[in-house]
């Protein structure tokens, strides 16, 4: 189904499910790619997701938010923050991450469980926590 509602889906491309798919015209996803049950991804902004990457269950990518900036009140605004996230090419992104809009997270990079990631992440780089900061290198 995803095939034929994507942006782009490569081959072997595998999507759980209890996937949680919005604004699917503007997601791109790599060859060999998995994508876990509960997971969630808000394409507004624009998501593009390497080949062989995976992403574990319950993770949340979220090309777009509201903003909280201003005077007026909080359920009344209408103003977006919307940027694309850029997941490399074989990256691990472990159970119940979120990545926020705007992030870009190089190939060969792994993140660590229930990490929130608010800042773009270097290849090779482990990171982790909340927000997310570098653990340690895969090389």
């Amino acid at each position: 189904m995803y095939k034929y509602k994507l942006k782009f889906m490569g081959s072997q491309v595998s999507i759980h499910p209890s996937v949680y798919v919005r604004n699917h015209e503007n997601i791109s996803i790599g060859k060999n790619t998995s994508v876990n049950h509960g997971s969630e991804l808000y394409g507004a902004g624009g998501i593009t997701i390497g080949e062989g990457s995976m992403i574990a269950y319950r993770s949340i990518i979220m090309s777009d938010t509201r903003t909280f900036m201003g005077e007026q009140l909080l359920k009344s605004r209408t103003d977006r923050i919307s940027k694309p996230v850029v997941i490399g090419n074989d990256v691990w992104i472990g159970a119940g991450c979120t990545i926020l809009p705007g992030v870009t997270i190089s190939d060969h990079s792994v993140i660590a469980a229930g990490s929130v990631v608010t800042k773009d992440v270097n290849q090779w780089e482990i990171v982790g926590g909340n927000p997310a900061k570098l653990i340690s290198s895969r090389i």
